[in-house]
C-alpha cells in the first residue's frame, strides 16, 4: 500500500547535519571562487564603461556588505528547494505505491546536490588557468557544460541566461544520481528511483522555468 511517512523519529541530526554540511560547503566554494578569482581592480576593469569611480567603489562596498546577506538567502533557498522537492517527489510516489518518508527524500536531495560543487570547481580551474583574461560578467555567464556557452547571448535574451546555464550536462547527471541516493535510502530499485526523478522532480524544473519566464517576462 501506498504510505507516506512525514514523522522524523530520531532523524532529526541527520537530516540537519547533511543539510548544513551541504550550505557550509557551497559557501565554501563560493568564498574560495571569489578570493581567488575576483579583486577590486577586476571591478574596475569589468564596469569602467559604464561607471565612474565612485559608484564602482560603491559597488564593491555594497557587495562586501551584504556579503552575509547572500550566504543567509542561499541557506534559506536551498531549505525551501529540497522541502518543496521533496513533498513533490512524495506526491508522484501515490502513482508507484511506494513506501516513501520525508526523511529520506530529502536526505537523499541533499547529497545529490552536492554534485554540482562541480561546476563550481570547474569554474575556478577555467578562469585560473585557460581564460585567464577575463571579466566579472564572464564569471557570472560561465557555466560548464550548458548551454550558456553554446548560444551567444544578447540584449534580448540575456535575462534567460540562468535558464540556459541550468540546461547543462551536471543537471542530466543529477537526476540519475538523485535516483539512485533515492534507490539506496529508500531500498528501491533503481529503476523505480529514476521514475520518482521523473515524475516527481523533472516536472517541477520546468514549471519552475515557466513561472521563471513568466516573472521576467514582466519584469520586461
Amino acid at each position: 500500500m501506498f504510505q507516506i511517512n512525514l514523522t522524523l523519529p530520531g532523524s532529526r541530526f541527520e537530516s540537519t547535519f547533511k543539510f548544513l554540511l551541504f550550505c557550509l560547503s557551497y559557501i565554501l566554494m563560493l568564498r574560495v571562487s571569489e578570493y581567488l578569482l575576483i579583486n577590486d581592480e577586476l571591478y574596475f576593469e569589468s564596469y569602467s564603461h559604464l561607471l565612474d569611480y565612485n559608484e564602482i567603489n560603491d559597488l564593491i562596498n555594497n557587495e562586501i556588505n551584504n556579503r552575509w546577506i547572500y550566504y543567509l538567502t542561499t541557506v534559506v533557498f536551498y531549505l525551501i528547494k529540497f522541502t518543496i522537492l521533496t513533498l513533490f517527489i512524495l506526491s508522484a510516489a501515490f502513482f508507484f505505491n511506494s513506501e516513501l518518508d520525508f526523511k529520506s527524500v530529502f536526505c537523499s536531495l541533499i547529497e545529490a546536490e552536492f554534485l554540482f560543487l562541480i561546476p563550481i570547481l570547474i569554474k575556478i580551474l577555467w578562469f585560473l588557468f585557460i581564460q585567464t583574461n577575463y571579466t566579472i560578467p564572464d564569471i557570472s555567464s560561465f557555466f560548464p557544460l550548458s548551454l550558456s556557452n553554446l548560444i551567444s547571448l544578447d540584449d534580448r535574451n540575456i535575462n534567460f541566461i540562468y535558464i540556459l546555464q541550468t540546461l547543462n550536462l551536471f543537471e542530466v547527471a543529477y537526476w540519475f544520481f538523485l535516483a539512485s541516493r533515492l534507490s539506496t535510502n529508500l531500498n528501491l530499485d533503481y529503476r523505480t528511483g529514476v521514475s520518482h526523478v521523473l515524475t516527481g522532480y523533472i516536472p517541477v524544473l520546468f514549471l519552475w522555468f515557466i513561472i521563471y519566464t513568466f516573472i521576467i517576462s514582466l519584469a520586461n
